[in-house]
């Protein structure tokens, strides 16, 4: 019987390839939305409009918006979201020393989310990050290359914009780089190999995790610093995110997750390996979302290895100085 399932899937296969008919790619993008103040609300309804236009605009896959949330705060979920998973669990069952903010953990969201859907790929956004038009049309391309996990680094846009009436506004606006990892893209098979620990969203190092763990185990990781696809409302690079409790109860569970993803570390997904020793050095060393000793010791016993592929040196000369310093806006 299994043999005549198999016959069938292969003969479908070769009719679609034959007639030149497309497999059609899914992409499942999983976000987290919570009931907030007044201002959170219409940053949110922000992101949410902009997932709908740019699931609209795809056509080179298929897109599958999935909130996972609990359930009082359904309300802030648009119909045009249709999956929907609710959480249970928070934070707090898994350190009984936390108290008062009711706070999801990124293995819950991305478990309970993954397990409901039927995606190839799976895109997981902090809830304030708003995504262009063609985002997911630029995703499919990329995977296309041939990588099956990649982060994007948003763009920062002024705070003026606090309506889905400026949305064309705010694609127009090619904002300031930031360092920080919020967009992630991987093949879902891949999830079964994360070790997530207990990190919880809205806290620094959750991040960081997720970002360490898709250079572990893809086989082609990249990192899209430079790409206008994301955005986020405010120019803040720095800010109070939780209290010390909170804080230190993420720190200790990412520590943990970096001691368990050591072995399964390769230098040719770190990205930076492929710049000259001190440059790369350098730049690890003064990046906070790189946790140094663990990548410098890796380089250091890497030192034939295939390394991560640099993009296109940029510019440089005379006139390219002259235009950042005449830059009036």
């Amino acid at each position: 019987m299994l043999d005549n399932v198999f016959k069938r899937y292969a003969n479908n296969v070769f009719l679609l390839t034959c007639l030149k008919i497309p497999i059609t790619l899914k992409i499942a993008h999983i976000i987290n939305p919570f009931n907030g103040s007044a201002q959170h609300i219409s940053m949110q309804d922000i992101t949410f409009e902009s997932l709908k236009r740019a699931k609209e605009y795809a056509t080179n896959c298929e897109v599958e918006l999935v909130s996972t949330h609990y359930a009082e705060d359904e309300t802030v979920v648009p119909s045009y979201i249709t999956k929907k998973v609710v959480l249970i669990k928070s934070v707090l069952d898994y350190n009984k020393k936390l108290s008062k903010r009711l706070l999801p953990t990124l293995k819950d969201i991305l478990t309970n989310s993954i397990a409901a859907t039927d995606a190839d790929y799976i895109v997981f956004t902090n809830i304030d990050i708003g995504v262009q038009q063609n985002f997911y049309q630029t995703v499919k391309e990329i995977i296309d290359q041939g990588h099956d996990a990649f982060v994007i680094n948003r763009r920062r846009i002024s705070e003026q914009y606090q309506s889905t009436a400026q949305l064309n506004q705010i694609y127009a606006n090619a904002g300031e780089l930031h360092n920080g990892y919020d967009c992630f893209v991987f093949k879902k098979e891949l999830f079964s190999q994360f070790q997530l620990g207990n990190v919880c969203i809205g806290i620094p190092h959750v991040g960081n995790t997720l970002f360490f763990n898709l250079m572990c185990f893809a086989k082609s990781f990249r990192l899209c610093a430079n790409k206008h696809l994301t955005f986020h409302i405010g120019y803040d690079l720095v800010r109070p995110w939780g209290s010390q409790e909170f804080l230190n109860h993420n720190k200790t569970e990412y520590k943990k997750v970096i001691a368990a993803l050591k072995q399964h570390l390769t230098i040719k997904n770190v990205p930076g390996s492929g710049l000259p020793f001190f440059k790369r050095h350098l730049k690890w060393l003064m990046n906070p979302t790189i946790h140094y000793p663990t990548i410098a010791a890796l380089d250091f016993k890497s030192s034939n290895a295939e390394r991560y592929k640099q993009s296109g040196k940029k510019p440089k000369g005379y006139y390219e100085w002259m235009q950042k310093k005449v830059k009036l806006d």
